[in-house]
């Protein structure tokens, strides 16, 4: 299973290989009963954030499609948002508590096999639609058309947290982040040298932004049962500042490249990758 376009395929068969491998990475994963119930969430929810990247990527090709289709991995993932904070929340106070500290921990919150069986349905239902979707005819225009508004609202995002700070808008920094390094490893192909660095990047910059967010996470469970605790809060405001001051300094770097430029740098570096102007 490669999350990325070859050179022999063409744009429509690659970008529906890719979505048929992924909706059923994800059926699996969700259906697999063998596995630890945390790890399916995990599994289902990071295959939702991939297909939702790919989808902003085609959106010019999908048109009227694209709401419909992103809704489908968007209200699958959110079923299962209870018991993921659940779980990062413990795992957050686990890892800061004083030694010897009785702290207050979330109790978790199981996922009913009815809800397993709703997400499967949603990306059963997902599947079944990826051949009807309108991309015979799609090029790359397509392509740099939604890769340059994806980034372009990633350096949005930043700004907007940048001049007013708060977890909620870092987490639409981190949620663009994600969508971004998505279309990246996509098409780093065209320039594995210099995609394969922007690829890695990201990474770093989405795993500071998400375990920063998983700290505000815990920290709100702590505020909201008036945990007395101050010096786990502490340790907890420690970590975050120290992951934002990491997450910022990559964020820069990241989106140092105008939106425009970037897109069309990798225009340029898919034509040659490919050999040809159209496709």
């Amino acid at each position: 299973m490669t999350f990325h376009i070859t050179r022999k395929e063409s744009l429509g068969d690659a970008l529906r290989r890719v979505a048929e491998e992924q909706i059923g990475a994800a059926i699996r994963d969700i259906e697999n009963t063998d596995a630890d119930p945390d790890f399916r969430v995990h599994q289902f929810r990071k295959r939702c954030k991939k297909m939702r990247g790919l989808l902003r990527l085609i959106r010019p090709a999908l048109g009227d499609r694209f709401e419909a289709e992103d809704a489908r991995f968007r209200e699958a993932a959110r079923l299962l948002s209870a018991a993921r904070d659940a779980t990062v929340t413990d795992r957050s106070i686990a890892l800061a508590a004083p030694d010897g500290a009785t702290t207050a921990r979330p109790e978790s919150v199981d996922v009913t096999d009815e809800t397993f069986s709703a997400c499967a349905a949603a990306a059963r239902s997902a599947l079944s639609a990826v051949p009807t979707w309108p991309l015979d005819a799609c090029t790359f225009a397509d392509l740099r058309s939604g890769f340059e508004a994806t980034y372009r609202r990633l350096n949005r995002a930043r700004e907007r947290a940048l001049a007013a700070p708060s977890g909620e808008r870092y987490h639409k920094v981190r949620k663009w982040t994600k969508y971004h390094w998505y279309q990246i490893r996509l098409l780093e192909h065209a320039n594995r040298r210099r995609y394969g660095k922007r690829r890695e990047l990201l990474r770093r910059t989405g795993c500071e932004l998400g375990d920063a967010h998983d700290l505000d996470v815990a920290l709100g469970y702590i505020a909201s049962n008036g945990s007395g605790d101050r010096e786990l809060r502490r340790r907890l405001l420690e970590r975050r500042s120290s992951l934002m001051e990491d997450a910022g300094r990559h964020l820069k770097t990241v989106t140092r490249a105008d939106p425009q430029t970037l897109a069309r740098n990798l225009e340029r570096d898919w034509q040659k990758w490919r050999g040809t102007v159209a496709r």
